[in-house]
């Protein structure tokens, strides 16, 4: 049995594209969708289709009636252009020699009735005048942030600014995590969406605490770790961090994220642990809440205020030593918290101004 053909950039993959699907769906059982990308892309094609098809079992598409083929079209964009033609379709060949075969192409491109011609197939062209979604991805790429509402789970995943707020106990970074969020929420459109993210490790502390607590009788100020709490811990931490990125704005504020669990694995057991802290961690920035000129809170759960010095220094190295993007947060919470949001905001324009496609 034959299937449909969708063809596109998907750069980034939005409503529109999940609606060319699903209408190819209503043509053939099955859908090809060949997603093709350049090598100076801001995010690569497999980045994008996976995206995509997270997109798709969002809005209900089963999973096993798409195909996704993925890779590079360096060809330039050239409609009167005979040789463009034809690099393009032998790179398009190429993909859909494994892939089920294809009878139709489904677009919502004028250019989609000669691209068809060349393949040997029938094309069906959809809402060319953007009336079902009115967006295109170069709409979305000139203004990310006023067209977020236009990307499904996977887009909002693939594109969101993550900020992450990491620190000794003690230093603020709860606070700041929560309140900068709630800063970014007071602006309009997207930002009414910024989540924040709250620390796994101090609810599993919690949790051990009133565990032993139900075995003694008295509950423990510290706790006894081992390398599956902090395996646990990462697992649960990222988990939350995905469906946040997946839910919330443009910014998804952390407050800690698995990249600072392997320094706290090394504070509790030393020479025993085990976690890769490069291999851990999406934050685009690392804000570092130093311990200086904040009082140490006891709330039941913290060691002491003897060890923040030593564990701002671990985190620091941790920094360094795996080159992440960090700043350190110095002073009182609201000069923390003006410094964060600046941060912020200079991450946002970065990481929303894509790189130009061919």
């Amino acid at each position: 049995m034959s299937a449909a053909l969708v063809v596109g950039k998907f750069y980034p993959p939005h409503r529109g594209h999940t609606h060319l699907v699903r209408r190819a769906l209503e043509l053939r059982p099955h859908v090809v969708v060949l997603c093709l990308g350049s090598a100076r892309d801001s995010f690569s094609a497999a980045v994008r289709g996976t995206a995509l098809l997270e997109d798709l079992e969002a809005e209900g598409v089963e999973r096993d009636s798409v195909t996704l083929s993925t890779g590079y079209d360096e060809t330039p964009f050239d409609l009167a252009d005979p040789a463009v033609w034809r690099s393009h379709v032998t790179i398009f060949r190429a993909h859909l020699r494994a892939v089920p075969d294809v009878d139709v192409l489904v677009s919502s491109e004028p250019y989609g009735d000669e691209l068809a011609r060349r393949l040997g197939i029938d094309h069906r062209l959809l809402d060319v005048d953007r009336v079902a979604v009115p967006k295109s991805a170069s709409d979305i790429r000139r203004d990310v942030v006023g067209c977020w509402d236009m990307l499904g789970p996977g887009g909002r995943r693939m594109m969101v600014a993550r900020v992450v707020v990491m620190g000794a106990e003690s230093t603020g970074t709860t606070a700041v995590a929560r309140s900068l969020a709630a800063r970014l929420r007071k602006r309009d459109g997207a930002w009414g969406k910024t989540l924040w993210v709250p620390e796994y490790g101090h609810e599993l502390t919690e949790a051990k605490q009133i565990a032993a607590e139900a075995l003694t009788g008295c509950r423990p100020l510290s706790v006894t770790w081992d390398p599956e709490d902090f395996r646990d811990v990462v697992a649960v931490q990222t988990a939350r961090e995905e469906a946040a990125a997946a839910a919330g704005g443009p910014v998804l504020v952390c407050d800690t994220d698995a990249f600072a669990t392997p320094v706290w694995e090394r504070r509790y057991l030393g020479d025993a642990a085990a976690l890769d802290a490069s291999a851990l961690g999406r934050g685009d920035v690392y804000l570092l809440t130093d311990h200086d000129g904040v009082p140490f809170v006891q709330d039941g759960t913290r060691d002491g205020e003897h060890v923040r010095a030593a564990m701002t220094a671990a985190f620091t190295a941790s920094l360094v030593e795996h080159g992440k993007p960090w700043v350190m947060l110095t002073g009182t919470l609201a000069e923390r918290l003006a410094l964060a949001e600046r941060v912020v905001d200079d991450v946002c324009r970065r990481r929303f101004q894509l790189a130009p496609p061919i």
